[in-house]
């Protein structure tokens, strides 16, 4: 536990994960590394920061349980937002399909 009392562990596979996505966007050049873990949100967030060549991704816990697919969408999602990149409507729609399902248990708000 933190200083803080939010709860981390790690994602297993999350690094080959976020650079398996990194070239199946397109984003050109060697993939950098990555620090994936779930973090306790009280929603449904997820956030990168890059420090140096490292770049840290905390997925909420409230996907701890979901399909490696989802969390492969999550990551397209967020590397193309990063580096300007579309992912395709399939990777997109792994993601959106359980923030869907999920709106009404988590308060999920989409806008």
């Amino acid at each position: 536990m933190s200083s803080r009392g939010k709860v981390r562990s790690r994602v297993s596979g999350g690094e080959a994960l976020f650079q398996r996505m990194f070239t199946r966007i397109g984003c050109e050049g060697r993939p950098p590394h990555f620090h994936v873990e779930f973090y306790t949100y009280s929603s449904l967030v997820i956030t990168l920061r890059r420090r140096g060549d490292m770049f840290y991704v905390r997925f909420s816990d409230l996907l701890q349980r979901a399909p490696q697919a989802v969390l492969e969408g999550a990551a397209a999602l967020l590397l193309a937002r990063v580096f300007r990149r579309r992912p395709s409507r399939a990777l997109r729609g792994r993601w959106w399909s359980r923030t869907w399902s999920m709106r009404g248990r988590t308060g999920l708000a989409i806008g």
